[in-house]
């Protein structure tokens, strides 16, 4: 056979080299491609998990400051301070009056909401005639004589109390439990205080705005 039809080892060796080099070469790109569409996918996954949060929090906001204005008046129980801030008057209960031992005690049957709290808790009264009043909470115990289903809905139940107050309303008809605190955007969250104490995050911080 003709030698020119033959190719060196050198040739041969300098071939697979120049294969090795192009091989690397694309494995590097497939690496390169891969690392970005991972980060790629990564940034995704963080940023559809940062807007759900957002989404979340706005939610709890809206939700929160719709049901506390709705157990009050405009002006008389929540008042709002732009650009970040509400106060209000927190109803946490509602109770009806059994009896009046003396000027400043009362015997109610309280009908919705959690236990008062002397330590935190008013009340605004309603007598006879029509008007409000709140007066401050000084004690509160047990009064099993007042109980029996709840005027308004017969399937709440009814918890019998008696409420010493720290004034003598007149003619006192219906009592609401409230205490009184403030909600303001800040650093990122919806805060709530009660009274003059700090500020409790309610949300997380992933909302825009506040101080």
């Amino acid at each position: 056979m003709r030698s020119g039809t033959f190719v060196t080892g050198e040739r041969r060796a300098g071939f697979a080299f120049a294969e090795l080099v192009v091989a690397l070469v694309a494995l590097g790109l497939l690496g390169s491609l891969s690392i970005r569409a991972y980060a790629h996918t990564a940034t995704a996954t963080r940023r559809l998990a940062e807007r759900s949060s957002v989404i979340g929090a706005a939610r709890a906001v809206r939700e929160v400051l719709r049901v506390e204005m709705a157990r009050g008046a405009r002006g008389a129980d929540w008042v709002v301070f732009p650009p970040d801030s509400v106060r209000v008057r927190a109803f946490r209960g509602v109770a009806t009056v059994c009896s009046r031992p003396s000027d400043s005690t009362v015997v109610v049957r309280r009908v919705s909401g959690r236990s008062p709290d002397p330590s935190k808790d008013s009340v605004l009264v309603l007598d006879a005639e029509g008007r409000w009043r709140a007066v401050d909470l000084v004690s509160v115990a047990a009064e099993p004589s007042c109980t029996g289903d709840a005027p308004f809905d017969a399937s709440v139940g009814s918890v019998g109390e008696r409420w010493r107050l720290g004034a003598a309303p007149a003619d006192p008809v219906l009592l609401r439990l409230f205490e009184t605190g403030s909600y303001q955007l800040s650093r990122g969250a919806l805060r709530y205080r009660r009274g003059s104490g700090g500020r409790q995050p309610l949300t997380a911080a992933v909302l825009e705005g506040g101080r």
